[in-house]
Formats: C-alpha cells, sequence, structure tokens
C-alpha cells in the first residue's frame, strides 16, 4: 500500500536502498555491538544476556560472540578496521542523506515503508547506549536525524 504510489523508478531506488541497508549497513551495525571486544564486554553482553545467570554470563556470551565474529568476518565487513567502517558507512549513509536533501520522505511528502525500515536502521546506530565512531557519524547527519523525528513524532514512538 505505501509502496503503491511509487513510480517504477522510485521502486528501484528503494530496492536499492534497502538492499544496502539489509546487506551492509545492518552489518556494520553488527560490528559495533558485537566485534569490538571493549563495547561487547562493556555493554553488549549485559545487554543481550542479562538473563543469563551472571557467572555463565562471560562464558556463553563469549562463545556466541565467537560465531558473530566469525560471521562478520565471512560477510566481508569484519575483515575492515573500525575507521575502515566508518568510512564505508560515511559512504553509504551519505548517499542517503543526499538523496533525502530537503524531503520530509525519502520519496517526497509521505512516507513509505522504506522511510521506516530507514528510521528502524539510523536510529540503531543514533540512540546506541555509548559513543562509538559509527554512533558519532550518523547523529551528524541533520537531514537523517530530522527524519526520523518526522517518522518517530508520527508513529507516537517514545524513548529513542
Amino acid at each position: 500500500k505505501h509502496q503503491a504510489r511509487l513510480t517504477v523508478e522510485q521502486k528501484a531506488i528503494a530496492t536499492a536502498f534497502r538492499v544496502m541497508l539489509e546487506e551492509s549497513i545492518y552489518f556494520a551495525i553488527a560490528t559495533l555491538r558485537w566485534a569490538d571486544k571493549h563495547d561487547f564486554d562493556t555493554i553488549t553482553r549485559d545487554i543481550v544476556f542479562a538473563a543469563v545467570p551472571a557467572l555463565l554470563r562471560p562464558y556463553i556470551a563469549g562463545s556466541i560472540r565467537k560465531d558473530v565474529v566469525r560471521t562478520l568476518y565471512g560477510q566481508g565487513l569484519g575483515r575492515h578496521s573500525t575507521d575502515e567502517i566508518v568510512h564505508l558507512m560515511q559512504t553509504q549513509i551519505g548517499a542517503i542523506d543526499t538523496f533525502l536533501g530537503e524531503n520530509a520522505f525519502l520519496f517526497g511528502a509521505k512516507p513509505c515503508s522504506l522511510d521506516c525500515v530507514l528510521f528502524a536502521f539510523v536510529t540503531n546506530f543514533a540512540a546506541a547506549p555509548w559513543d562509538h565512531p559509527l554512533s558519532r557519524l550518523v547523529r551528524s547527519f541533520d537531514r537523517l536525524m530530522a527524519h526520523c523525528a518526522r517518522i518517530k513524532s508520527l508513529t507516537g514512538l517514545t524513548g529513542l
């Protein structure tokens, strides 16, 4: 329904952006949360594994983290340094920010489903509970942050 009003060209652009979000930017988020040992040990482990008894948490979390890091390496993004990932994300997220321009939403005055997908990814970075170069990068894109604020106000979400 939300995509029906888009032209064929807009649908093609939406597909390309969705693939970039789901197949690249998603893995940057996973890298942010899992690959950096310090960030994992100080934040992710205690949030994700809060229900696991404290004595077992380091062993279970460490084992799962090892598998996630292996997956990130196999996918490719896990082979890059944090600086390289930030540069890649600056290019990709910057492309979305540039395309958004001064529009309220990606394809004009009304949101489509891709606006909601974009909101989820951007807030995952921007609302991260720690200071990380990727979080700072995303928060530096004023148009994307304003876009997220518009989606948030439309949906009535709070706490992000």
